[in-house]
């Protein structure tokens, strides 16, 4: 009986490793800096794709999949919010593991296109803590999770009493130099700058500065440049009282994001300088390195729970084994080794780890076995054959032996 309940309470395990909606690891606690999101490529990117790039705005980081139907189910809610709120500075982040052409194949024949961003490629979600999807987490003003859950059971009514309720950024410009409405370069830029897409807004502005011979036009592009970069430095104000605080990783990821929105300014050479010399101090050195392992190790655990999905397990277990060995005393290395228990321990897929480790010799051997046999050496065609079954005797590889061996003596 104990055998019976230890092996239901393995696949119980397992089962949350591999079914969407399913029981996760525990979310980053409300009021806890959000995990920083990050993705191998943006689709439909409108400005920041980093939490840095978008602090003072509300976010909402939502993960999901082609292939989970609760998830195809929830993406036009998700498309109704983006752009119910587009006006209120709301950003949507969904991030998907998948790749860049999955998602646009996806997308295609529905003849659709999504109002908000998609990250593809992205391994984020372990960062998180997620385990089911679809999920989503709303990011407030400040980078702090406020909320997690079903981004269709209760997602809604979060963000708009956040959006009504929250304040400005403190480094956001007061008022902005007034615009012509029909100058549409410069009315953009304007709006680029109340989105917190500074590098956008900046672009603009430096076209219009180089190429307008309209001395009003550029008087008003100079006032907006500098309300952009007013912000700016206030973002490297901000990113030093993190520093103040010794709140390292923080202040490293503002000062990134503004090095990346800011680019050939000053505001942004500045942040490449603080950031560098926030690396060579010796407290915010080691905090960034377990920073740094913290997101690697999340990164090659992201990775083997793909495998996971796609039951290629034998890889898995290679993959969460070595986030063990080299990221041990991480809650990745903790979580990699209870994953590899929970596959291991579980009698239908250990079966199919041995059938999988088996396949990438037993498979070569076979192909050398025809060969001898086709050639007519009969003696090395059946040595390899029962190489092959002593290795592997109780897989499908040894029983294609053996029948194959049989047929040689025919």
């Amino acid at each position: 009986m104990n055998n019976v309940r230890g092996w239901v309470g393995v696949w119980a395990a397992v089962a949350a490793l591999l079914l969407p909606g399913a029981v996760r690891a525990a979310d980053p606690p409300v009021g806890s800096r959000a995990p920083e999101v990050r993705a191998r490529a943006w689709l439909n990117a409108r400005g920041p794709t980093t939490l840095a790039g978008l602090r003072g705005k509300v976010v909402v980081v939502d993960f999901w999949a082609t292939w989970c139907a609760p998830c195809r189910k929830s993406i036009p809610h998700i498309d109704a919010l983006a752009k119910r709120w587009a006006d209120k500075s709301l950003t949507v982040l969904s991030l998907t593991r998948e790749d860049r052409r999955t998602v646009e194949q996806f997308f295609r024949p529905q003849n659709f296109e999504p109002s908000y961003t998609i990250g593809c490629g992205s391994n984020s979600s372990s960062a998180y803590g997620v385990r089911g999807i679809p999920r989503a987490f709303v990011i407030d003003p400040k980078g702090k999770v406020a909320w997690a859950g079903h981004p269709m059971s209760g997602l809604d009514e979060v963000v708009a009493k956040m959006l009504a309720s929250a304040d400005p950024p403190t480094t956001a410009p007061t008022t902005a130099p007034a615009t012509d409405p029909n100058d549409e370069e410069l009315s953009t830029a304007t709006e680029a700058l109340s989105q917190a897409e500074y590098a956008k807004a900046l672009a603009i502005l430096e076209d219009v500065l180089k190429s307008s011979a309209d001395e009003a036009r550029v008087q008003r592009a100079s006032q907006l440049m500098a309300e952009v970069l007013k912000v700016g430095d206030g973002k490297l104000d901000e990113a030093q009282s993190l520093f103040k605080r010794k709140e390292y990783v923080q202040a490293a990821e503002l000062l990134r994001g503004l090095a990346e929105q800011f680019a050939d300014t000053e505001v942004g050479r500045k942040a490449k300088a603080r950031l560098m010399a926030l690396r060579r101090q010796p407290g915010a050195s080691s905090a960034l390195q377990q920073d740094q392992w913290r997101q690697e190790a999340e990164a090659m655990l992201s990775r083997a729970d793909v495998l996971v999905e796609q039951k290629r397990y034998a890889q898995a277990v290679e993959r969460y084994k070595l986030v063990t060995m080299l990221y041990g005393r991480t809650d990745a290395g903790a979580k990699a080794r209870l994953k590899v228990r929970q596959l291991e321990g579980d009698e239908q897929i250990a079966a199919q780890i041995r059938e999988q480790k088996a396949a990438r010799k037993a498979v070569g051997w076979l192909s050398i076995a025809r060969s001898y046999a086709r050639i007519g050496r009969d003696a090395r065609a059946r040595a390899t054959y029962k190489k092959l079954i002593r290795a592997y005797p109780d897989t499908s590889y040894a029983e294609a032996a053996r029948q194959e061996m049989a047929d040689l003596s025919r």
